[in-house]
């Protein structure tokens, strides 16, 4: 099957050859025939007397008429036929012709130059999206390990870290810390008008943030909560973070005028299984039991 652009292609090339034939008639139609010069001239020289001969000065001889009894010039059939329907056609039926072939080809390329304008903008959009991709603000969060807030007790800390290559905008945020026994904990709640802060952090930038004192009695400690904030471009974005960090890893420090202390280092700390997400891997994915119906 030819395609769209062979047909087009075949459609000009008619257009083309259409419009040569049409002008190469009417140039052909502004010369009379031989059959229409003898035509004329009979009708001129039908008053002469039979065998009457014209001359100029000089005794040239232009025309010498032929005798009433001489039989007239007589087209075939044939020929008159061909030459009755190719005068009414490019009378009447080229023009509307042409102008149908050339709305066709017409509206062909305007659907041509349609899919070429659409294609550009869906490039347009492409590109801008993958710059958003690439030069938006990220936001993560790492561990800082527990410092000592006091002698018995110790500060769970966090650093809001911008990943991403514009300033992070609008950003809000706020941390919880819990002890648990269980190393699997699932649950990790946030109350969004716990949040506080209205920053703003250059690409590559952080500040360090922390939970507050808590006495160290259970094997795991957990660090949790939410970042909210502006990537840039304009959209409102979140990053949640939890961490886990293990009381085996306690260490302890003293100084001559400073008592023991204890703390954990940042090192120590590790990302959950749990409680971890961003406004991506959150977002609405297509459900994969609702498959589309099969084509019968």
């Amino acid at each position: 099957m030819p395609s769209w652009k062979q047909i087009e292609n075949t459609l000009g090339v008619f257009v083309g050859v259409a419009l040569i034939v049409g002008l190469a008639w009417c140039e052909l139609r502004s010369h009379p025939t031989p059959a229409e010069q003898n035509a004329q001239r009979s009708s001129e020289t039908q008053n002469l007397p039979g065998n009457t001969q014209i001359f100029v000065a000089g005794g040239a001889q232009i025309h010498s008429a032929a005798s009433s009894n001489d039989p007239p010039h007589k087209e075939s059939e044939p020929f008159k036929a061909l030459h009755h329907w190719v005068t009414e056609f490019l009378s009447f039926k080229l023009p509307e012709t042409l102008i149908a072939v050339f709305t066709v080809v017409l509206a062909l390329k305007t659907r041509d130059l349609y899919t070429a304008t659409k294609s550009l903008a869906d490039l347009a959009a492409a590109q801008s999206n993958e710059t958003k991709i690439l030069q938006r603000a990220y936001i993560s969060v790492e561990p800082m390990g527990l410092w000592p807030q006091g002698v018995t007790e110790m500060n769970p800390l966090y650093k809001i870290k911008n990943a991403g290559r514009l300033p992070a905008q609008n950003i809000r945020w706020f941390g919880y810390a819990r002890l648990d026994t269980d190393k699997d904990a699932t649950t990790f709640k946030i109350n969004e008008a716990d949040l506080y802060g209205d920053n703003i952090l250059a690409a590559e930038a952080g500040m360090t943030h922390g939970v507050g004192a808590m006495a160290i009695n259970a094997p795991f400690i957990f660090v949790w909560g939410i970042i909210r904030y502006d990537d840039g471009f304009g959209k409102q974005r979140f990053t949640k973070f939890c961490h886990r960090y293990n009381t085996a890893a306690l260490q302890m420090f003293s100084s001559p005028n400073v008592p023991i202390q204890y703390f954990i280092a940042a090192e120590t700390g590790r990302h959950h299984g749990w409680g971890n997400s961003t406004d991506e891997s959150e977002a609405p994915q297509p459900d994969p039991s609702a498959a589309a119906p099969p084509v019968a």
